[in-house]
């Protein structure tokens, strides 16, 4: 009896450890599998950092030996839930993947979920944030909050002199975010960041699309060829570039003309003055020659005559008035007594000499003129 009752407790002792062995080595795998499920329907924390970090415990947990439920508590502060905050929703999302484990149906877990959406996460919920495939539960529960919804039509007409629509499509980036604390004393702190993906309104193409602080975008064809107006508009700015660039051409060609001229017509009358200056010098220069050796041989023949015998070819003096002929009759005769006594004077002076006397005072030997 003893041994039948040990040995239906060792069975039901290892048939529990076998259910519970799978458990634990599945959790972390749960955990990752369902983390924007597990992120969305956390009742603290954001929701983006919650998943990225759900998402990588299985990666953190296996070569560090690390506890599931600490590591999950440390997400949820991370997030920006409270330690008390982080400790019950730990247990929460380990209790939520060991009963999903256990019973192997979704059903109750869903329930759960769906209980512990908040307003606050069904109006955040209508918002358009990147997820991951995951509950089809509560994919139709956001369609049902946000209504029916309708397909934006694909563009049906290519033509350019219609309206393209839509003009832009979305996608997805990969960007950075930076949560901020929302709850409890530390409102406002900016928590760690973590890498995310996010959607991006990128414009077609083919499109040139232009959008408002608003977010609305209005949008045109892209023209890549000139067409008929194009071509005419071109051709027209051609013709007009051509005949400018020729005008300036030949306003250049006659300004250049028109300036050589002038200068020949200067260096012209630059050589013409010239030469009447030379010719000019070279008339003053002979005059000049001419009429210093004129007055040289004048002076020459002057020198070599008497006095009386120069003035010879002058004309006659006019004759004196009466008032002047007794005076000059009176010079006459002093002059003709200074001459006869002056006779004397030397006629005395050469007997003298003649006597052994002294030269003649009043004869000049060295003067050639017969009056000196």
């Amino acid at each position: 009896m003893r041994s039948t009752t040990t040995l239906a407790l060792l069975l039901a002792a290892s048939g529990t450890y076998a259910v519970e062995q799978p458990q634990h080595h599945s959790r972390p795998e749960c955990v990752q599998a369902r983390s924007a499920e597990l992120a969305d329907a956390a009742a603290c924390g954001d929701r983006g950092s919650l998943n990225y970090c759900f998402s990588s415990l299985s990666q953190t947990l296996a070569p560090r030996g690390v506890a599931l439920v600490p590591a999950v508590e440390r997400c949820f502060v991370a997030a920006g839930c409270t330690a008390a905050e982080a400790a019950i929703e730990a247990q929460w999302v380990v209790r939520v993947c060991d009963d999903t484990a256990s019973s192997g149906s979704p059903s109750q877990v869903e329930a759960d979920l769906r209980r512990r959406r908040t307003a606050a996460r069904a109006a955040a919920a209508g918002m358009p944030v990147l997820r991951e495939a995951g509950l089809p539960t509560l994919l139709a529960a956001r369609q049902a909050a946000a209504g029916p919804t309708t397909a934006a039509p694909a563009v049906a007409n290519n033509s350019p002199t219609g309206s393209p629509s839509p003009c832009s499509t979305e996608t997805v980036i990969d960007t950075t975010s930076c949560p901020v604390q929302s709850t409890g004393d530390s409102a406002g702190k900016k928590l760690a960041c973590f890498p995310a993906k996010a959607t991006m309104q990128v414009c077609r193409e083919g499109l040139i699309c232009q959008f408002d602080k608003a977010g609305a975008g209005s949008c045109m064809y892209k023209q890549t060829s000139l067409g008929l107006a194009g071509t005419i508009i071109a051709a027209i700015f051609a013709v007009a570039v051509a005949a400018s660039v020729f005008g300036v051409c030949f306003l250049c060609c006659k300004e250049r003309r028109v300036q050589k001229r002038l200068e020949r017509a200067a260096e012209n009358a630059r050589i013409e003055k010239d030469a009447k200056t030379s010719a000019m010098v070279a008339r003053k220069k002979s005059f000049r020659a001419g009429g210093a050796e004129a007055a040289a041989a004048a002076e020459d023949g002057l020198d070599r005559q008497p006095l009386m015998a120069a003035a010879s070819d002058l004309p006659p003096l006019p004759p004196m008035p009466q008032q002047y002929t007794d005076n000059a009759s009176y010079q006459s005769q002093s002059q003709s007594q200074s001459q006869s006594q002056k006779q004397h004077q030397q006629q005395q002076y050469a007997q003298q000499q003649d006597f052994g006397g002294s030269e003649n005072p009043f004869a000049d030997s060295h003067d050639a003129h017969p009056l000196r």
